[in-house]
């Protein structure tokens, strides 16, 4: 009996460790992906606002070939 309950537990403590290394290598993970989503948020803000400075771009082009537009017809 002695023998049974030595194995069991060693059996018991293998999988013990491999559960926490599991565990570790998993909060690695976790930890990459929380610093890839910050990279990629980061990386959004930025080209949202390059996005809107676009579209500004844009307005105030429109804006102004509208405005010659009607100065053309003035003439």
């Amino acid at each position: 009996m002695g023998h049974r309950l030595r194995q069991s537990l060693e059996m018991v403590g293998h999988e013990r460790q491999q559960l926490d290394e599991l565990r570790q290598s998993l909060a690695r993970q976790v930890d990459e992906l929380i610093c890839d989503n910050r990279r990629l948020q980061t990386t959004n803000v930025d080209l949202q606002r390059q996005r809107d400075h676009f579209e500004d771009e844009k307005d105030n082009l429109v804006a102004e070939q509208e405005r010659q537009n009607k100065e053309r017809e003035r003439w």
